[in-house]
C-alpha cells in the first residue's frame, strides 16, 4: 500500500483525478540501537571540518595541458594541435580573422584616379603614405562655417565634414564651373572673330 499511487475518486469534480503519492522523507532514517535510543552521530575531527571548507572555498586549477603536441602559428599567436595542418588553420575562420581584421572603408570610389595611381604604387589601404608608412589614414578634421560671421562664431565640434554630399556649395560650385568643350568653342569663336577683323 505504501508504495501503491491510486486515484481519488469521489463525488466532487474538483478533487476527482489528482492522484496520491507516498511520502518520502528527504534525510535518511536516524539509525537507532536495540533500546530504540537514537545512536549520535560522530563526532568530526578538525581535519575533516578543514577538508569540508577547503571543498567549498579553494577550487583546484585545471590540468595543464601537454604544450608539447602543439603548434603556434606565427601570424595569429594561437595554440595549435599537432594534428591541424598550416594549410587547415590558415583557412579556418578564426585565423582569417584574426589577421586581416576589419578592413578600413575610406569611401573613394576604386573608380577614383587619385585611388589607382596609389593602388599602382603598391600602395596598402592598410598603412598611411610615406617612406615608413607613417601619414594618417584618417581625414584631418574641421570646421564647416557656413556663415559668414567672424568674432563671436560658435564653437563647433571638429570632425570630417567636407563631403560632397553633405556640402550643397560644392554642388553648385561644380554647377557654375565652364566645361572644357565649352571653353573651346569659345576660344574658336573668339579666333574667328580676330581673324575676321584682321583679314578683312
Amino acid at each position: 500500500m505504501d508504495e501503491e499511487i491510486s486515484f481519488v475518486r469521489t463525488q466532487s469534480p474538483i478533487i476527482e483525478g489528482f492522484k496520491r503519492t507516498l511520502f518520502v522523507r528527504s534525510e535518511p532514517e536516524v539509525p537507532v540501537d536495540e533500546d530504540c535510543q537514537i545512536i549520535p552521530p560522530p563526532k568530526p575531527t578538525g581535519e575533516d571540518i578543514s577538508n569540508f571548507y577547503l571543498s567549498l572555498t579553494l577550487k583546484l586549477p585545471p590540468p595543464l595541458e601537454d604544450t608539447s603536441k602543439k603548434w603556434i602559428c606565427e601570424e595569429c599567436g594561437e595554440s595549435i594541435d599537432h594534428n591541424v595542418s598550416k594549410e587547415q588553420h590558415e583557412s579556418a575562420f578564426s585565423h582569417r580573422l584574426s589577421t586581416h581584421g576589419a578592413r578600413k572603408q575610406y569611401h573613394i570610389q576604386e573608380s577614383n584616379k587619385g585611388y589607382r595611381m596609389l593602388k599602382n604604387m603598391s600602395w596598402n589601404e592598410e598603412q598611411g603614405l610615406g617612406a615608413r608608412n607613417q601619414g594618417t589614414l584618417d581625414p584631418i578634421k574641421t570646421q564647416l562655417r557656413r556663415d559668414k560671421s567672424g568674432l563671436g562664431k560658435k564653437d563647433l565640434p571638429y570632425r570630417v565634414t567636407h563631403f560632397p554630399n553633405q556640402v550643397p556649395l560644392q554642388k553648385s560650385i561644380k554647377k557654375d564651373r565652364i566645361s572644357q568643350r565649352d571653353l573651346e568653342a569659345m576660344r574658336k569663336e573668339r579666333d574667328k572673330i580676330i581673324k575676321h577683323a584682321v583679314y578683312h
